[in-house]
């Protein structure tokens, strides 16, 4: 099951934000718009990092779909955008309103694709509320916090001296190169173990060459005639 690293589930419950309902401008139904306004609030909730989590059990309202075909969809969304917690297992945000845009972008009536705009529009203003954006901002500065001792600490753990790729002595301008990149990868950002430290020539190199996980650098090394002993280590980490 997927996990990112030190990821707390419930911090805010959305059913504590002051997201009042209010009935759209779609012309939709009361009492199916209220409906679809207390599945989010009741469901979703704001972890340590800001990041918007919804249990599935009432997706079928949030989507508008039967709870037998909801079922069947969450079945077939991927582990990579779930999280285990002690009350059951949670989707991402983004997971749930893919879902959402693809009824947007294809409806099968009229009716179907204002629903599916208004859902979108209250996932939006739980994942836009002042206090999720105040979480992530306070994770951000700690992510930064901890991204900067990355090197320190691997250089620690391992006793390096020596460049992981090149062998050559480290010398003191030297980096700490993610190999899960952080642009596509932010999750694995503070894993001691989702990098090397290299020299500066080389990290230089690989940003360049626009490597963004295990694979890609892999092949740069093999390229470049650098070690590869990291590459089993790694995969045992990442498992």
């Amino acid at each position: 099951m997927y996990a990112t690293c030190d990821l707390a589930i419930a911090k805010i419950a959305a059913k504590d934000l002051k997201i009042e309902f209010q009935i759209s401008s779609l012309n939709l139904n009361s009492p199916t718009a209220l409906s679809i306004y207390n599945a989010w609030m009741e469901t979703t909730v704001i972890d340590n990092n800001g990041a918007i989590w919804i249990l599935p059990n009432r997706l079928g309202e949030i989507i508008r779909t039967s709870k037998s075909n909801a079922k069947y969809i969450v079945d077939k969304i991927g582990d990579e955008h779930k999280k285990e917690s002690a009350i059951g297992t949670y989707l991402r945000y983004s997971a749930v309103n893919n879902l959402l845009n693809k009824i947007i972008e294809n409806p099968t009536t009229d009716t179907k694709e204002k629903y599916a705009a208004y859902s979108e529009s209250i996932g939006m203003a739980i994942r836009d509320s002042s206090e999720a954006r105040l979480l992530r901002l306070q994770a951000y500065a700690e992510l930064q916090r901890v991204r900067r001792r990355l090197k320190k600490q691997r250089l620690k753990w391992l006793s390096l001296s020596h460049d992981e790729l090149t062998g050559k002595p480290l010398l003191t301008s030297s980096h700490f190169s993610h190999i899960r990149s952080c642009a596509v990868y932010p999750h694995l950002i503070s894993c001691i173990w989702n990098g090397l430290v290299v020299n500066t020539d080389v990290h230089q190199l690989i940003t360049h060459q626009g490597v963004n996980d295990e694979n890609e650098l892999f092949s740069l090394c093999l390229q470049q005639k650098w070690s590869t002993d990291w590459y089993g280590s790694y995969f045992s980490e990442l498992n």
